[in-house]
């Protein structure tokens, strides 16, 4: 065997051992890195990891040097086979006497054919591209042969190739830097000049939606709240309802020209008439101060600012004082504030760039070049004194909040993940407070579909009149309010 042809066999060995060995060499998750080490305790490894400034991540690796070896071991023998027999019975004439541009261009195509097989990405849910992605196909499905195997396992490789993160990062790379100005990705509204991201254009208008079902629809949402108003009444508890307009109707896409604000607010009106409570839907107030120099909605993100849920608490409270004249409605001379150009939601929430950048397929860098705007964020000046804890229920948790120089009140808050932001206000407002997000993913307890997840009385009755609350708010977004039919069911 001439010198060359070891050369050639030598590099086709190395990276077929890189590629096949491929998934132990780095990972994004330093916890996988454990869990290898665990599982090969006593066998040869060294572990490392790097910083990838593009998708500004530290990369954990872990080489198996065993596995290195018998996979190097293999793949000589593999390409010393091929030379030395097969590639004796192909016709390779065309290939030897090409030049050597198009031998790199084969050598190239080859490996670009290997690389999407040569390792998979198992995990459950991509991070990257806010999803779960597609198990692996059951050939027998309930004790039957699975027709759809092949469409499944096409989408299972589709989901899990080697290089996807990269090649989605190419293609996001090139849709935003070619679009003049919106470049719109997964039902998101993107707008370079203004640097605003909205999750849809503008929330629906469920009279002209819903058509002939609309009026069955309204008199369901009534129904269910007038008999959760009565089963609170029953237990000495005062309810509200506090329901936040979508971010469009309050800072309307620059692109849309119907924003339907007059359908949205009837709706709202429609279900709150001939209701002994009050609903309180301050879309006006927020469309007033929007003017004003403070964002209330953050622009990489869906949910308001500490400003645009001030808004919202001050609205609350002006009702929530007729039937409890000495609650307080705190100030903001009651507060620190203190800016910073992340997105925070609540009293413990992380500064992170904003849920809308992945759903509307951003890169970390584009997603960067949106936040140009320094939002205030209210700190209490008695913070010292507030206790909290988190109390676990069968399928969510409840976080409590207890402050003890407010009121002498027990207040519960229910709703999406609008009530997470509240305890900014509220958890100085009342004694105690009670935070239940019914759509929570905290500890994997999530209940499954919205559906289910409105169904008040069904999940938390016990709750309710074990803990005997003075009062229960529903907070929630627009988006939601369709699920409250759901608010009275036991099935």
């Amino acid at each position: 065997m001439n010198k060359k042809k070891s050369i050639y066999i030598i590099l086709f060995a190395l990276i077929i051992t890189l590629l096949c060995n491929g998934i132990y060499l780095y990972t994004n998750f330093p916890y996988l890195l454990t869990r290898y080490k665990n599982n090969h305790f006593g066998y040869p490894i060294t572990d490392f990891n790097f910083y990838n400034s593009y998708f500004d991540s530290v990369y954990n690796g872990i080489i198996l040097w065993d596995k290195l070896v018998i996979v190097l071991i293999i793949s000589f023998f593999i390409v010393y086979i091929y030379s030395k027999y097969l590639a004796k019975k192909i016709d390779i004439k065309n290939y030897s006497n090409a030049k050597s541009e198009d031998k790199i261009f084969i050598i190239i195509f080859l490996i670009f054919l290997l690389l999407p097989m040569s390792r998979f990405d198992y995990r459950k849910y991509a991070l990257f591209e806010n999803r779960k992605l597609a198990k692996f196909p059951k050939i027998v499905k309930y004790a039957e042969l699975n027709k759809d195997y092949f469409k499944e396992f096409s989408k299972y490789v589709e989901d899990r190739f080697f290089t996807r993160s990269l090649l989605i990062s190419i293609y996001k790379e090139v849709i935003y830097n070619c679009a003049v100005r919106f470049p719109h990705g997964n039902r998101r509204f993107v707008d370079k000049k203004t640097k605003w991201l909205t999750r849809y254009y503008t929330p629906p208008v469920y009279k002209i939606k819903l058509k002939d079902n609309y009026y069955k629809f309204v008199v369901d949402i009534k129904n269910n709240l007038r008999a959760f108003n009565d089963y609170c009444n029953k237990n000495n508890i005062k309810f509200y309802v506090l329901i936040f307009p979508e971010k469009a109707s309050i800072y309307h896409p620059y692109s849309v020209k119907n924003y339907n604000d007059d359908g949205i607010k009837e709706f709202i009106k429609t279900i709150n008439s001939n209701n002994d409570l009050n609903i309180i839907f301050p879309i006006d107030e927020l469309q007033k101060a929007s003017k004003g120099k403070e964002l209330l909605f953050y622009k990489t993100d869906h949910h308001l600012t500490n400003d645009g849920i001030y808004i919202g608490y001050k609205s609350l409270m002006y009702e929530v004082q007729k039937d409890f004249p000495d609650v307080k409605i705190l100030n903001k001379n009651d507060f620190v504030i203190l800016r910073n150009r992340l997105v925070k939601n609540g009293l413990y929430g992380n500064y992170l760039l904003g849920e809308v950048c992945s759903g509307a397929n951003l890169t970390k860098m584009q997603c960067q070049k949106h936040l140009d705007n320094e939002y205030a964020y209210y700190f209490h000046k008695d913070n010292v004194h507030l206790k909290s804890k988190i109390l676990p229920l069968q399928n969510n948790i409840v976080r409590v909040y207890e402050y003890n120089s407010a009121p002498k009140y027990k207040a519960l808050f229910m709703g999406n993940s609008i009530v997470d932001a509240m305890p900014v206000f509220t958890a100085y407002t009342f004694s105690d407070v009670y935070n239940l997000r019914l759509n929570s993913a905290y500890a994997g307890r999530r209940i499954g579909k919205y559906e289910e997840q409105y169904k008040i009385l069904k999940n938390y009755q016990n709750f309710i009149e074990k803990s005997k609350p003075d009062m229960i708010i529903f907070v929630m977004g627009y988006d939601v309010v369709k699920y409250l039919v759901h608010v009275m069911d036991l099935e």
